[in-house]
């Protein structure tokens, strides 16, 4: 951290900052022996197509979400071409930046807060941002989820504790920035901005808090992300929304009150810390903070329920903001302790061999003990590993779980999407209805018609454009369930072969004996 708090830095600082440095080496070196997250993976895949000359949502590459994620791991790409790291390393490299960038600006908004004048205060908040940011499977680092708590703590912090009032008004549009581009990243939990700003204006009983910089730019930067997603990929919005609408619903687990109910102890723990920070808004500065947390962590439930998938990953917005809730409650109740410890120092010498010591620490002791970790890799993965000679292959399945397999192994990948995300509204509307509990939305014959038609002859024009030397296809059974039509029998290739197009684009390859125990496996033949 700065270099006046070594200089005079009492022991609990020094702690704190021994902590945070132990917490980001430790992290670093778990990204480092870890392999890819599949979504990801596939948007590094995407973004590489993209820069090669190929359109977004174009014949070459597609995607179910909006394309903010694809320009930003534009990103890790190009760096790649320059540093001799992968494209995962160097996406993780520019997160962990972005991470220690935001813990940064957090920390420099508080010094505008007479009540943090405490460097021990400062200090742990940031520890608190740090483990909020780095508390993450290694997998879901750089998930879209990631990026948006990373992009909007600074916004937050900085309205909720009154430290905008003393921030120029180019820091505070370049606020409203970060935390409009957090929504592109994810736009359904915007709820967790509306609902900070919702306790906001009832706190200062004044609307003129919607026209102050940061939530301008806030607004007008999402405005400019709409247009330029109307304007530079026209076929998202016209095309990849209506199917989206159509067949997106079957990766939902439950509905929206029963994922909400899932969540019932941490709405709970949320509504107790807006309670307790509305019983002492007057007498303790930071309670402020803490509600507009709670509220923010409220907010991204919501989201996480609308989005009926169930994925732990989209929790982790609402979990990040409760435990910045519950720090910021335990630091406002002992500031009188802390305040104690600020008076007692120790010398620039014992902090610089602290930090040295750290040092030794997070260079020699992490990355040896985490090497020797296992990695534990999937059936796709061990099986690619073993070809020669053939570096271009396509899963039949309804996951993106093997995404990472094929970019760790530096395969390319034989098609335009991820995966074969229509099957299963296809497979559900015509096989009967899901599980009780479970989203389903009746197509018309027409429109699902059309939706199979869409399906297979992308497929069949995928097999001929890449032309995949080895094609798995996924079993799909009682004893092996598939991605959204768990508890169903589903012959993927059989329904694939109903197409003429797909027949002939398939009739160049062979089926081969080897292959793993949920896969069927295909070579092309010459």
């Amino acid at each position: 951290m700065h270099r006046r708090i070594l200089a005079s830095a009492s022991p609990l600082t020094l702690f704190v900052v021994s902590c945070s440095l132990l917490l980001v080496f430790h992290q670093a070196a778990l990204l480092y022996v870890t392999y890819s997250g599949h979504d990801q993976a596939w948007y590094l895949f995407a973004a590489e197509r993209v820069l090669n000359g190929a359109q977004l949502y174009g014949p070459y590459v597609s995607d179910t979400n909006p394309p903010m994620i694809v320009w930003f791991s534009m990103l890790p790409v190009l760096l790649s071409r320059v540093l001799p790291l992968s494209e995962t390393l160097c996406l993780r490299l520019i997160v962990l930046v972005l991470l220690l960038g935001s813990t940064t600006w957090c920390l420099r908004i508080l010094r505008h807060v007479a009540w943090m004048a405490e460097t021990t205060l400062r200090a742990l908040v940031g520890l608190g941002i740090l483990y909020v940011g780095l508390r993450i499977v290694p997998s879901n680092f750089g998930q879209r989820e990631h990026l948006f708590v990373i992009l909007t703590l600074p916004y937050l912090f900085a309205v909720s504790t009154g430290a905008v009032d003393g921030l120029s008004r180019a820091e505070r549009c370049a606020l409203g920035l970060a935390a409009g581009m957090a929504i592109c990243f994810k736009p359904q939990h915007a709820l967790a901005l509306v609902a900070a700003e919702m306790v906001l204006l009832v706190n200062r009983r004044t609307l003129r808090r919607l026209i102050s910089p940061e939530v301008l730019t806030l607004m007008v930067s999402g405005v400019v992300y709409l247009v330029a997603v109307r304007v530079v990929t026209p076929r998202y919005t016209k095309e990849i929304v209506p199917l989206l609408l159509d067949t997106y619903w079957a990766y939902g687990t439950a509905s929206v009150a029963g994922l909400l109910f899932a969540m019932k102890m941490r709405l709970l723990v949320a509504c107790a810390l807006f309670g307790v920070s509305v019983f002492l808004l007057h007498s303790h500065p930071l309670s402020l903070a803490v509600a507009t947390f709670a509220a923010c962590s409220v907010g991204s439930m919501l989201a996480y329920a609308l989005q009926r998938t169930g994925w732990p990953y989209h929790r982790y917005p609402s979990s990040s903001f409760l435990i910045l809730a519950a720090v910021l409650l335990v630091l406002n109740i002992s500031q009188p302790f802390l305040r104690r410890w600020e008076g007692r120092t120790v010398g620039r010498p014992v902090a610089y061999a602290c930090l040295a010591a750290v040092l030794l620490a997070g260079f020699g002791f992490f990355p040896r003990q985490l090497a020797r970790a296992p990695l534990q890799r999937s059936e796709v993965y061990r099986f690619l590993e073993e070809r020669k000679g053939t570096r271009t292959v396509f899963v039949f399945s309804t996951t993106v779980g093997w995404m990472a397999d094929v970019l760790d192994l530096r395969w390319n990948w034989g098609a335009r999407f991820p995966c074969l995300w229509f099957v299963p509204a296809i497979v559900q509307n015509e096989h009967g209805l899901p599980e009780a509990g479970r989203p389903f939305k009746r197509l018309g014959p027409e429109r699902l018609a059309a939706i199979s038609s869409i399906q297979r002859t992308e497929v069949a024009e995928d097999l001929n454009r890449f032309q995949p030397s080895v094609v798995m296809v996924e079993h799909c059974d009682r004893e092996h369930e598939c991605q959204a039509i768990e508890g169903k029998s589903f012959n993927t290739l059989s329904w694939f072969l109903e197409d003429s197009r797909f027949v002939e684009a398939w009739s160049h390859y062979r089926r081969d004996s080897a292959g793993p125990a949920s896969f069927d496996v295909y070579f092309r033949t010459p």
